[in-house]
């Protein structure tokens, strides 16, 4: 974990105590970081990807605890039983909301108003 942190303290060259995409990716330039991500089998071939699943809150800034926390996340090869498990987990939520999508007087909560989807577009035109 140390070695992580220190990592992130490097890179973040303007010590604003967050990664942006420029300083992360400028990292990821240099052979000796690309050679430590591959150490820890993290795929760097996809640097934009990758910022994307450290950047948790989709802030666009990665924070100290973001960066150390997904990269001991993401480190390693993904086994077959996590890969299953994830998509186990989105073929059950997909089903869920398809159930609440076929329920009748769905309404969309945000407006109160029935939602779009739900009528279909010739509905949509009419209204």
């Amino acid at each position: 974990i140390h070695r992580i942190r220190g990592f992130f303290v490097q890179a973040d060259v303007d010590h604003t105590g967050t990664l942006s995409w420029a300083e992360f990716r400028k990292q990821l330039s240099k052979p000796k970081v690309r050679a430590y991500f591959q150490a820890l089998d993290l795929d760097v071939s996809q640097a934009h990807e990758l910022f994307g699943l450290l950047d948790v809150d989709g802030s666009g800034w990665i924070t100290a605890e973001e960066f150390v926390d997904g990269v001991l996340r993401l480190k390693g090869q993904a086994r077959s039983i996590d890969v299953n498990k994830v998509l186990y987990t989105c073929e059950r939520t997909l089903a869920h909301v398809m159930e609440l999508l076929g329920r009748p007087g769905f309404e969309s909560e945000a407006t109160g108003r029935d939602d779009p989807l739900r009528r279909g577009p010739s509905a949509e035109r009419q209204s």
